[in-house]
């Protein structure tokens, strides 16, 4: 995201303030319907830990966790704040579990076709902006832009979130398909789940291995035709 605008910063900083206001805006909005849905199902289904602790909202200041937050800012994924949920009060044991954590990447995937479905329709288009027409910028493409920000972000919080790695919700999903008998052995592969994602970022950014870059590749070509750009 932001490191992808470096060149602009350093050729038009006026505009790069402009570029960036849409993704941090799209950003906190996709991280508030995130947690929200897991807050919601989780009460849904009987739990009211997460309500009780004031996650039952889209206020995003709830929501926001510093380091998920800058890593998506930074360089396009990441997480919010964990959402509270006590087994206990769910129905349905580790399927109920499971729902919940499928709540957030549903929502983000139902709310980029959503807006997927303004562009289709015409509604809105991406255009051809230029860098050196700010009138045009601001009159003809600021909310589209925003928008297209805003698919872009639901779709890769959904993907990279569903990945079957603790402490990502794809975990949570994972342990209520599989057959009971599987999940010690489960349990004992999730420790090494935040030492994975590590090394991924590590391989990613500091060896230069693109491994989270070949994954996420199509969700933006995806992205790009739901707009019409590609």
């Amino acid at each position: 995201m932001l490191l992808a605008g470096f060149d602009i910063l350093l050729n038009h900083p006026g505009y790069f303030l402009l570029w960036l206001f849409p993704i941090i805006l799209a950003l906190v909005l996709s991280i508030s319907v995130h947690e929200f849905s897991h807050a919601f199902a989780a009460f849904w289904l009987g739990d009211p830990t997460a309500k009780n602790d004031g996650r039952l909202t889209l206020n995003p200041i709830k929501h926001l966790e510093p380091v998920g937050s800058i890593l998506i800012l930074l360089i396009g994924f990441g997480w919010g704040k964990p959402v509270p949920v006590n087994p206990n009060f769910v129905k349905n044991g580790r399927r109920g579990l499971a729902l919940i954590a499928f709540a957030g990447p549903a929502s983000n995937i139902f709310f980029a076709l959503f807006i997927a479905a303004l562009f289709q329709l015409g509604i809105f288009n991406t255009g051809n902006y230029s860098i050196a027409n700010w009138s045009q910028f601001f009159v003809l493409g600021y909310v589209a832009i925003f928008l297209q920000h805003l698919l872009t972000l639901n779709l890769i919080l959904a993907v990279f979130n569903l990945l079957p790695m603790a402490p990502l919700d794809g975990s949570g999903v994972l342990r209520g398909v599989v057959p009971k008998k599987w999940l010690p052995a489960l349990s004992r592969i999730e420790t090494y789940g935040p030492i994975a994602l590590l090394a991924l970022f590590m391989l990613q950014f500091f060896i230069g291995v693109r491994i989270l870059g070949y994954l996420f590749a199509p969700v933006l070509n995806f992205a790009d035709r739901l707009v019409g750009t590609g």
